[in-house]
């Protein structure tokens, strides 16, 4: 009997425990998502043929005995700078320009971007299309940069220009050879 009393009283306990579930179901329910926007920053330099790796400003040599080099038709805008941006709240990123090793004495490089293209999104930053000389210190190129996208590759974002200058006070001090200067694109927050 006692075995029976038991059982009995086991049974009851597992159903009791049963029916004693949360019964607060009624005809809707709901639950949290959670979605995580990641802050971001990058930037790159495209070419026609895709990654940029260098371009050549060069004078043209005189044609004619007494002139100095003509420095005039030393740009290049083939080049494009491509970025991507996502910010917190009232944040801007700007992309500046610095310049690695040095030009021959005399000569100066500038840098010139034009306004955004429109192959993007969002808040692109505000460029700068006056010609900046560059240096080691580096110049602000592109400004007030929210969270956007340019769009990727040639002909997306904005068209950069260089040029060559010589300072002709400084032409006594020029020497031939071949200079290789390495030009850095950084994106960061104002």
């Amino acid at each position: 009997m006692k075995k029976i009393t038991l059982t009995f009283a086991t049974v009851l306990l597992f159903f009791g425990y049963g029916f004693a579930q949360d019964n607060n179901d009624n005809s809707e329910a709901a639950h949290a998502v959670v979605i995580n926007i990641k802050s971001h920053a990058l930037v790159d330099v495209e070419s026609e043929k895709g990654e940029a790796s260098f371009i050549n400003l060069s004078p043209e040599a005189p044609k004619e005995a007494g002139l100095g080099l003509d420095f005039s038709k030393a740009k290049d805008n083939s080049l494009w700078l491509n970025y991507s941006s996502i910010v917190k709240a009232k944040e801007k990123r700007v992309i500046s320009v610095a310049m690695k090793e040095k030009l021959p004495k005399g000569v100066e490089i500038f840098l010139a971007a034009s306004k955004d293209v429109g192959a993007g999104k969002g808040k692109v930053g505000e460029a700068n299309s006056e010609g900046q000389k560059l240096s080691a210190n580096g110049i602000k190129l592109i400004t007030n940069i929210g969270s956007c996208y340019t769009g990727s590759g040639f002909k997306k974002g904005h068209n950069l220009t260089y040029s060559l200058k010589m300072d002709e006070s400084k032409y006594g001090k020029l020497t031939t050879g071949d200079y290789k200067v390495e030009v850095i694109y950084t994106i960061t927050g104002n």
